[in-house]
């Protein structure tokens, strides 16, 4: 029960990216790659911060999942808005 707090934050954490990845696949939402790394490592900034407070089970999850978000944006092609302004 003592962990009961994280536990409901990493579910919302991983909640909050499925709902990304899933408005990044329909395209949704298009965001470009540097939004994307942004938001990969403020994920893994606040699963360093839980692992400094003692929880390194929970803390390395968010961390892990912060570290794919961030190279996902890395490997992603530019966005659709990217393109048309070079034309």
């Amino acid at each position: 029960m003592d962990n009961l707090g994280l536990m409901i934050l990493t579910v919302f954490i991983m909640i909050v990216v499925l709902l990304f990845f899933a408005g990044v696949a329909v395209d949704f939402i298009s965001p470009s790659a540097l939004q994307v790394q942004l938001f990969g490592i403020q994920v893994t900034l606040m699963g360093v911060l839980i692992v400094v407070a003692g929880y390194q089970g929970y803390g390395f999850a968010i961390g892990v999942v912060g570290l794919l978000i961030g190279m996902f944006g890395t490997f992603r092609d530019p966005s659709p808005a990217a393109d048309k302004s070079r034309d």
